[in-house]
């Protein structure tokens, strides 16, 4: 009686290169991706664009909020009355907290930027796929392999290709 192999296929898929990874972790999420990751791709992809995003439209907000500090401090210089002086200085002064506000929110979105992208470099760097990476650079492989059957032998031949 000859005795069947059974090989049961749960999940296929193309082993990543290590060095592909590590040229992929570049962009936030392709690592990831590339590693099979889909929902932790979709994540760093999402956070890093949410991020990035946020922090150009407060740059933008604290440069336009800056120019109309600057505006009314130089009004408040050139300020010809006393009382002209102190409205371009009160103008200024509460201008003046807008724009701290402003620089401390565009701080915290760069410094979240940063740290999202080096944990994206990290993870893509450092964790290795479900499957593993690639091994080698051969891309078939034969075996034969003999099976005793009562007094015989039954021939058995595997082809392997990579992938």
């Amino acid at each position: 009686k000859v005795k069947e192999k059974r090989v049961n296929v749960y999940k296929m898929f193309k082993r990543p290169l290590e060095s592909n990874i590590k040229f992929s972790s570049l962009l936030p999420g392709v690592a990831q991706f590339y590693k099979h990751q889909r929902l932790k791709s979709l994540a760093f992809a999402g956070a890093s664009f949410i991020l990035i995003t946020s922090t150009i439209n407060k740059f933008n907000e604290y440069k336009s909020a800056y120019d109309i500090f600057k505006n009314y401090k130089r009004n408040y210089e050139i300020a010809s009355t006393e009382s002209l002086a102190l409205t371009w200085g009160r103008l200024a002064e509460s201008q003046q907290a807008k724009v701290r506000k402003l620089d401390n929110q565009r701080r915290f979105f760069l410094i979240s930027s940063i740290f999202v992208y080096a944990l994206n470099i990290y993870d893509g760097m450092k964790r290795k796929p479900d499957g593993g990476y690639q091994k080698d650079n051969k891309p078939f492989r034969f075996y034969i392999e003999a099976y005793k059957i009562g007094s015989g032998h039954l021939p058995q031949a595997t082809l392997i290709y990579r992938f």
